[in-house]
């Protein structure tokens, strides 16, 4: 039981950086014309 919630919890880990990933790449390809507004998008997830 705890190794297979040790998994668990990894693979969740790991699908929630890669969406965090996609999230912040899809923003800098569709907002690449300030910098400003990639800081903001930074602040809300922290």
């Amino acid at each position: 039981m705890i190794e297979n919630f040790n998994d668990l919890m990894s693979l969740i880990a790991i699908l929630f950086i890669l969406v965090l990933v996609v999230l912040v790449a899809v923003r800098l390809i569709l907002n690449d014309e300030s910098s400003e507004d990639e800081e903001d998008f930074f602040r809300e997830i922290l």
